[in-house]
């Protein structure tokens, strides 16, 4: 496997060809595969970016963690970080609660709906201060609710309010800075 010829392939090739790229690599299961992976997140063409996200769905690194992270709140991304999220979705979430709820608030609906099964299925360790700031969050859009992309939504302001009042529940708990779900 030569690896800057199948860079290339899909830094060029059709979105068909991009994910049979993508598909070999997965199969490989490299630490090769999973750089190049991480290493086009970095892509400013939403294409690229969502087929390799979908290899690291696929592959599970947690070493993709934080460059998804990155990815997903570059401005430029901003409406094309769904797929991102639903990478981020495989990926251990614990410490990344305030990101998850950036994500549910500030992103698209796409990236909202993994945002808001990846707080639903995975547990978090938080500390007051970042549930307080949370909080904060929300009191903004509360305020200014053109900042949430959908809010308006009857589906959208719903899940986001269930995502809230299921975790500001901890901030009336003595032992918030631990565990929490």
């Amino acid at each position: 496997m030569e690896l800057e010829k199948l860079k290339q392939r899909i830094l060029t090739g059709t979105p068909f060809e991009q994910m049979e790229v993508v598909d070999e690599l997965v199969e490989t299961n490299t630490k090769d595969a999973v750089e190049l992976f991480i290493e086009l997140l970095e892509s400013t063409d939403p294409r690229v970016r969502n087929s390799v996200a979908l290899g690291i769905y696929e592959l599970k690194p947690q070493t993709a963690l934080e460059p998804l992270l990155t990815a997903i709140f570059k401005p430029e991304n901003h409406n094309y970080n769904g797929t991102l999220v639903f990478a981020l979705e495989q990926l251990d979430c614990t410490h990344k609660l305030k990101d998850v709820f950036k994500i549910l608030f500030y992103e698209s609906y796409e990236a909202k709906i993994s945002a808001y099964a990846i707080l639903d299925k995975q547990t978090f360790e938080f500390t007051r201060t970042e549930l307080l700031e949370i909080q904060a969050m929300w009191n903004d859009l509360l305020a200014y609710p053109e900042k949430c992309p959908g809010f308006s939504s009857g589906d959208t302001r719903e899940m986001i309010e269930v995502s809230v009042e299921g975790f500001m529940g901890y901030l009336n708990d003595k032992n918030t800075d631990g565990n929490g779900s």
